[in-house]
């Protein structure tokens, strides 16, 4: 799992709230974000997505079958 270092994971409740999820599935749950270069940039750099925020994301490994 990734978040800010100023940011309180409270492990349990986490642990409990992504217990209704398959976890052999791939999720994503949070919010994608884009880099966009501008326009007469654009054909030679396309848009950049990535899932990144405050609140952080979870690998795959946080949560045991």
């Amino acid at each position: 799992m990734k978040a800010d270092p100023d940011t309180y994971i409270n492990l349990i409740a986490l642990s409990e709230r992504l217990s209704c999820f398959d976890s052999g599935s791939p999720l994503f749950l949070g919010a994608v974000h884009a880099a966009v270069p501008p326009r007469h940039l654009q054909e030679q750099w396309p848009a950049l997505f990535f899932g990144q925020g405050g609140c952080g994301y979870i690998g795959r490994g946080l949560r045991r079958r």
